[in-house]
Formats: C-alpha cells, sequence, structure tokens
C-alpha cells in the first residue's frame, strides 16, 4: 500500500481572504518538468525521488500521476498490496518501461515546494493559470457588480460562488403570503492541476435559509481549456456569454415553483433523487426504482416503485431542515411545490464538508433542470423519460 500525503480542504468567504491563500499558494505551487531530471524512483512506498530531491504525493498527485505515465488502474492495484516496500517496487518497474520513459519526456508534475507535496501531472502544454492570477481578473472584470458568496479550494482546485446584485428576485408560488428572496450569480471553479477546466456555471442563493445551487449552464462557450498564454483575456467574454442566460434561468425558477410536489411523478419519470444517502432509514427501499431496468416480474417492479415512491414522499421530513422542512408547512407556500423539494437537497448540503457540499449542490442544479424540463409530465397523465444526464 501506498502511503500517501494528506489534502487540505479550505473554505473562503471575502475575496481578501482568497486573495491571500492563493497569493501564497502562487508562491509555492510550479510546473516541474519531468524530462529536465533523471533517475526517477519510488521509495518506502511513500516517496518520488531524482537524484537528492524527494517528494510525497497526495492521492490526487498520484492519480495524475498514473493517469500520464503508469498503466491504467495501477493505482487501484498499488492500494492493495500489503509487504512492505512492494508497491515501490512494481512501481519503479513500471517506470523502466519504454513507454513510461516517453512519458516522463513529455510530462509537467505540479510541486507545491512548501512541503515538497506532488499535486498533479500534467503535460508540457498544459496552460498554467495560478488561482490567484484567476481571483485578481475575476475581481477587476466585476467590480461592485457581485457579492462573494463563498469559495473552497481543495487541491487547488477552486469553487468559487457569487451572486449578481442586480439579479435579485422572489418567489411567491400559488397564493403563498411570505416572500421567499433569491439572488442569481456564477458558481466559477478552476484548477492548477489539470482535473477542471475553467468553468463558468449558474448559482443561486435563497436567502430564506441561505441555500446555494449549483446549475449547468448548458452553454458550450462556458468554460476554457487549459491552453496557451491569452487565458486571462478570454474570460470576460465568457462571463458576458454565460449570464446572458440568466434571464432563462429565472424563468426556470418561476417554473419550478409552479409545479406541485409529486413524489410519484418524479418516481415514474426517473428524475435523479438519489443523491443523499437515505441507506441508514428504514424507508430507504431495498431495490431503487429505476424505469429503464428490466424486472424480474410486474409485482417486482410494482414493489420497487411503490417503496421508492414513499421513500421520496418523506425526503422532506428525513433530510429537511429547520427552514426546508418548514416551508412545506408555512406562509411561504400554500402547498408544497418542487422549488420547496429541491431545496431540501441544498439545505441539506450545508450540513457537509465543501467537497460534498458542493457536488449535492450541483446534483440539485441536474435534478431542478429534469423537473422542469419535463413541466408538462406533471399535469397530465403521461409519461416520459428524463433527458439522461449524470450524477456523481
Amino acid at each position: 500500500m501506498f502511503n500517501y500525503a494528506p489534502m487540505e480542504e479550505k473554505t473562503f468567504h471575502s475575496w481578501d481572504s482568497l486573495l491571500d491563500h492563493t497569493h501564497d499558494e502562487e508562491k509555492y505551487v510550479k510546473p516541474l518538468n519531468m524530462g529536465e531530471h533523471n533517475d526517477w524512483r519510488f521509495e518506502n512506498d511513500e516517496y518520488l525521488c531524482t537524484g537528492t530531491d524527494t517528494f510525497k504525493l497526495n492521492e490526487k498527485g498520484m492519480s495524475g500521476f498514473n493517469s500520464r505515465i503508469l498503466p491504467t488502474n495501477c493505482k487501484n492495484i498499488i492500494n492493495k498490496l500489503t509487504d512492505k516496500g512492494l508497491a515501490s517496487d512494481v512501481l519503479n518497474n513500471l517506470l523502466q518501461t519504454n513507454e513510461a520513459k516517453e512519458q516522463i519526456k513529455k510530462t509537467n508534475l505540479i510541486v507545491d515546494h512548501s512541503n515538497g507535496t506532488i499535486l498533479g501531472a500534467v503535460g508540457l502544454h498544459y496552460g498554467f493559470y495560478p488561482n490567484f492570477n484567476f481571483t485578481g481578473d475575476l475581481m477587476e472584470i466585476f467590480g461592485d457588480n457581485v457579492k462573494f458568496e463563498r469559495a473552497t479550494i481543495a487541491n487547488t482546485k477552486m469553487n468559487l460562488s457569487v451572486v449578481d446584485v442586480r439579479e435579485e428576485g422572489e418567489i411567491s408560488g400559488s397564493g403563498g403570503v411570505g416572500v421567499d428572496k433569491f439572488a442569481l450569480g456564477l458558481n466559477i471553479g478552476n484548477s492548477m492541476v489539470g482535473d477542471l477546466s475553467l468553468l463558468f456555471d449558474y448559482f443561486l442563493r435563497r436567502d430564506v435559509c441561505a441555500n446555494g445551487m449549483q446549475i449547468n449552464a448548458f452553454n458550450h462557450n462556458n468554460r476554457i481549456i487549459h491552453k496557451g498564454d491569452d487565458i486571462s483575456s478570454k474570460i470576460e467574454n465568457v462571463i458576458s456569454n454565460t449570464t446572458e442566460g440568466l434571464g432563462k434561468l429565472r424563468e426556470s425558477l418561476d417554473k419550478l415553483a409552479g409545479i406541485p410536489f409529486n413524489p410519484t411523478k418524479l418516481v415514474d419519470l426517473g428524475c435523479s433523487v438519489n443523491f443523499i444517502d437515505g441507506k441508514e432509514y428504514p424507508l430507504y427501499p431495498s431495490n431503487f426504482y429505476n424505469p429503464n431496468k428490466e424486472y424480474l416480474t410486474d409485482g417486482h417492479r410494482e414493489k420497487s416503485f411503490s417503496d421508492t415512491v414513499e421513500y421520496v414522499k418523506n425526503i422532506p421530513y428525513l433530510f429537511g431542515g429547520e427552514t426546508s422542512r418548514a416551508v412545506f408547512s408555512t406562509s411561504f407556500r400554500d402547498n408544497a411545490s418542487m422549488w420547496d423539494f429541491v431545496n431540501v437537497y441544498t439545505e441539506e448540503a450545508k450540513k457537509h464538508t465543501p467537497a460534498i457540499r458542493n457536488e449535492i449542490e450541483r446534483n440539485s442544479g441536474i435534478l431542478m433542470n429534469q423537473i422542469v424540463s419535463n413541466r408538462e409530465e406533471f399535469f397530465n397523465g403521461e409519461t416520459i423519460e428524463v433527458e439522461a444526464e449524470s450524477v456523481n
């Protein structure tokens, strides 16, 4: 088994704190050309060495090294080895192959020189764009038009959410008397180790419970690959292209709030509702319903369907936080809507680590798009398949 260096995950609540961190990050995180060094070798199931230089690897660093230089799934195999020194022996044997030697010449390691840790591995033509530069460019472009919501960084992978002060509104529902305010903005991502393009998606914040939702912009022009030296010059244009779609997002929210909560139809359509682990609850179905699955008998299908509907019906009460659960029966709505249901997930997300929270918020956005794209099916008896969309 290989011994990995730990990975830190940090959260920021202001431009200044993000800028300070990324400034330190820029000072120490640099590319290292493997081809300019000789005698690469692993030692003690923990270190990658060249000459007198010794580096540790975290898990993301090993994954990047594996994808660039080693055979597929090599990392998974060495993680299962138990004899001391065997992981290093296997890795060193693989480094002697002609394929590995050729790839080493074409690879930059991304190294955090503050602690000697390898964070990732990229090609020589990868456009290295530090988070510090990215943050500075964003601050200049946005000016006073956005409010900083939050940012997270893990292994240089940055996820930043901002809301546009010009894009605030409210959801009133059907006959509701409460004011349910929201703000729209952008969810922005970057990485310095090759595992994420510069990405610009939508972000929604619900004021009544400070929930967040990350929504795919469904725009092929909403990302920038790390290639070339002109990355910075492309950002403003991509932001402009993405924000043009905020009006359509606002329309989608109105539609979502106008759809009554209907667990039977959610299950019938195969909507992606199962992205929070509910296995601890007795109501969790032993066979979660899938409309595209072939069941042994009609009875098995009906049992799976009814068990899943019962579970989905109770999701607001199993996972709903203080606010999202209350919204189902307070003056914010006179009847629960799909907007309320999706926000059960976004409030639950706040209980988790930054990485899991981001994942739940992204999957909440996927669920929202599935419901809205099938809006008519919630008002008639017909059923159509939900357009396939992966949920991680």
